[in-house]
């Protein structure tokens, strides 16, 4: 048999959410409306009722969901919102009785009804992040104001957060009089850190207004109590906001955290995060570990019995968790595209996800 087997939509998104750590939980979770749709428009040329079309349409949703359970809440959120909006559309177009619908010309025209839904949902997800910037802009003016003297509002964070590059750039574009002292540690093993630092500073520097307004401090990720002295805020981005409001983000963020809370009193601990990073209702435990190549880390070292074809050691342990949890005890304020958050509010949006999911999965 010399056919050739393609993957199929599902088959191409499962493998793009688990190969790509570039990206964070929010950038993941559109990418994975965008895979829902490619499956839609697909099934709409396999299905032969609606009925098919849908069942396909949801469990190619749970699979999404579950290829980077670390980022699930996000993505099966942004799923979520898609299958919503896609089954409203359909009832709209067709009346309450659209499961009962049959003929492949029929079918096809509701694909494409229901991949167009998607498409509306991914546009309404990147408009959500202006939003988010908007809020974090007003917030960070506000905390830079309160803090004596002409100083710079002293910042430490970590990692590659798409979310907080753009909120940090629009305050400063948007509040001329701002000064942002940013101090941001490595993130081993892949240094993602470092990427955020010079992305920041190459994309604010490229601006005519931008007169030194902006100055950023990178070091190793051992020199975080270093970084940690004297600090106003530290920022955090989310991959996962349990429903207590326990936080799961980047290795390191509660290193970064826990340093800043000791070195520096009156330090805030700050989440920026759509809310979509919410997850239903469990406590932090119940969330599933990511553990990844160890290979990332030891190649630096480049040990004998480390070294990529080397005999495994016994005895010795290589350890290359991704994220981690910061307790909510530990969090001052979450910034989402809604509003400063409370614990109560997290709750709320937590159980209101609970059910939406109950009525699609």
């Amino acid at each position: 048999n010399d056919q050739v087997m393609h993957p199929t939509a599902l088959q191409r998104g499962i493998h793009m959410l688990q190969e790509d750590f570039q990206n964070g939980a929010r950038v993941l979770a559109t990418n994975a409306a965008g895979a829902l749709k490619d499956v839609i428009i697909e099934q709409g040329e396999i299905a032969q009722t609606a009925e098919e079309l849908w069942n396909a349409s949801c469990l190619a949703g749970s699979k999404l969901k579950n290829a980077r359970p670390s980022m699930g809440a996000a993505i099966g959120n942004a799923l979520v919102q898609a299958l919503s909006a896609v089954k409203n559309a359909w009832e709209k177009e067709l009346g309450s009785n659209w499961m009962k619908i049959e003929g492949v010309e029929t079918v096809r025209w509701m694909a494409r009804i229901g991949a167009k839904q998607v498409q509306v949902t991914i546009t309404q997800r990147n408009e959500s992040a202006g939003r988010l910037a908007d809020v974090f802009t007003l917030w960070c003016s506000k905390k830079s104001r309160s803090i004596p003297g002409p100083h710079p509002l002293k910042i430490l964070t970590l990692s590659y957060s798409s979310s907080l590059k753009a909120c940090i750039l629009k305050a400063l574009r948007e509040r001329p009089e701002l000064q942002l002292d940013i101090r941001i540690i490595e993130s081993r093993p892949r240094c993602e850190g470092a990427d955020f630092g010079i992305a920041l500073h190459n994309e604010f520097y490229s601006e005519d207004t931008a007169n030194g307004r902006l100055s950023i401090q990178m070091a190793p990720d051992s020199s975080v109590a270093m970084l940690a002295k004297d600090v106003d805020v530290v920022l955090l981005g989310a991959d996962r906001i349990s429903s207590s409001g326990d936080v799961s983000n980047k290795r390191g963020s509660l290193a970064v955290t826990l340093c800043a809370k000791a070195l520096s009193p009156n330090v805030e601990a700050v989440i920026v995060s759509e809310s979509d990073k919410i997850a239903i209702p469990g406590t932090m435990d119940e969330h599933a570990e990511e553990s990844n190549d160890p290979h990332e880390v030891t190649d630096l070292w480049d040990l004998p019995g480390l070294r990529r074809g080397d005999k495994p050691l016994e005895h010795c342990k290589i350890l290359n968790g991704y994220f981690e949890w910061v307790p909510s005890k530990w969090i001052d304020a979450y910034i989402c595209e809604i509003g400063t958050l409370s614990k109560q509010d997290i709750m709320t949006i937590s159980r209101r996800t609970e059910e939406m999911e109950k009525e699609v999965f």
